[in-house]
């Protein structure tokens, strides 16, 4: 991995694998899933994690809780070559035998101290990512399965967990119907103004009862779903990244590659290029 732009890249049921070597910028997003990031070489990254700094080195890893908002800072040091999981909440719970609320954090600190164990999980994810031929799709989500089984064993606490849920504000009806509007017409990226208006609410109270619902606010929110979309359709191989911005609305292909990058931290195009594993259910992975 001698360039910033390659990338390896594996999908599934289980959400989204990446193994990626960059020094970008990832602005502030918060998704659905867990994201659980490791550094694998590089230089040391710098994360805000819902507000509060964290360093990512040889010897942490960050496991990012569903809806909880991250961002990472540009480093003018050099890249970081760094493993990063999106994990499908539902997956999860079915490989752990857990029954997780769909906003349960299982991880109470977002910032961990790698274990010798995990650490060699870790790699040998890594290391797969790699192998091109040599390893096949069952044999990398195998490993996959034995790092979460081993993060999940060090460090989760479902009972914080389910008590930080428990806490948590009921679900507003007109946040509801909010979200239900996003998904409906996330592709042609809505005006949240309206939105707001459609169900009831004024601007700041829809974003202050958004955000204490979701967790995220509702430009993070349709950030993740046009993300989804995007994801979605670079995956097929017969689309091309001018097409899946037209679909997007974004009116030229630069801007559309700006925003993907902004997000995922590599470029729409490398996304594509970087692909080795489309499972099932891949491509609903934002």
């Amino acid at each position: 991995m001698d360039t910033l732009n390659q990338s390896t890249i594996m999908q599934g049921g289980y959400g989204r694998v990446t193994l990626n070597l960059t020094a970008r910028a990832l602005v502030e997003h918060a998704h659905s899933e867990y994201n659980c990031i490791f550094k694998i070489g590089g230089y040391d990254a710098d994360f805000r994690i819902d507000g509060k700094p964290y360093v990512l080195d040889d010897n942490s890893a960050l496991l990012i809780g569903p809806w909880l908002p991250h961002a990472k800072l540009e480093n003018p040091k050099g890249p970081m070559l760094a493993l990063t999981l999106l994990l499908d909440g539902a997956w999860m719970a079915s490989l752990l035998g857990l029954a997780l609320p769909l906003r349960a954090r299982l991880f109470p600190q977002p910032a961990v101290l790698l274990t010798p164990e995990v650490r060699e999980q870790v790699n040998r994810l890594a290391l797969s990512m790699t192998a091109g031929i040599e390893i096949d799709d069952n044999e990398r989500e195998c490993l996959l399965r034995d790092l979460v089984t081993a993060l999940a064993n060090t460090y989760s606490d479902l009972e914080e967990g389910q008590k930080h849920f428990r806490a948590e504000r009921p679900m507003d009806s007109r946040v509801v119907n909010a979200i239900r509007i996003i998904r409906m017409s996330a592709a042609e990226n809505p005006n949240l103004d309206d939105i707001a208006s459609r169900v009831g609410l004024s601007r700041s109270r829809f974003f202050e009862q958004f955000k204490n619902c979701v967790g995220a606010s509702p430009q993070q929110y349709l950030d993740w779903e046009r993300m989804a979309l995007a994801t979605r359709m670079l995956s097929d191989p017969r689309v091309t990244v001018a097409e899946v911005s037209d679909k997007l609305g974004f009116s030229a292909p630069s801007h559309f590659a700006r925003f993907f990058s902004q997000h995922i931290g590599l470029p729409p195009s490398d996304f594509k290029r970087g692909l080795i594993s489309q499972g099932d259910g891949g491509d609903d992975a934002p």
